[in-house]
């Protein structure tokens, strides 16, 4: 899907606005409790698992899948990212509202980057011209 590189900018400036919105509604109240930061923890880690599962189908089938390099990378690094900012939120649910409101948004850039390279990889993996893949 990706051709160039003005589609990873595009999803990277996207998971920025997404960052800064969350942020904000993070700041003044709207945003509140563990279970936003659980349920994204949740998804990060499987598709973490999935990305390694991946990792070593990808080794022992005969054709390989047609994913850009940009949906691998943006997945790959919001999956990873999630996992992480996501535990780092988790440890620091009492801490100022400013400092909520901070990691919120980076736990919100890496989901977001991480629903990108989702997307990015399913909608380059819909087809294998006609090819069959072997175990």
């Amino acid at each position: 899907m990706c051709k160039n590189g003005c589609c990873c900018a595009l999803q990277i400036v996207i998971s920025l606005v997404v960052a800064a919105v969350v942020g904000v509604l993070r700041y003044f109240g709207y945003i509140v409790g563990a279970e936003p930061v659980w349920a994204v923890f949740v998804v990060g880690t499987a598709a973490l698992a999935l990305l390694i599962a991946g990792i070593f189908m990808s080794r022992c089938t005969s054709c390989r899948q047609h994913t850009s390099v940009c949906g691998r990378i943006l997945l790959a690094v919001g999956a990873i990212g999630t996992v992480i900012t996501s535990i780092i939120a988790l440890a620091t649910l009492d801490a100022a509202v400013l400092t909520a409101a901070i990691i919120s948004a980076f736990v919100a850039f890496f989901a977001s980057l991480l629903i990108s390279g989702i997307i990015i990889n399913a909608l380059g993996t819909s087809s294998n011209d006609g090819q069959r893949c072997r175990m």
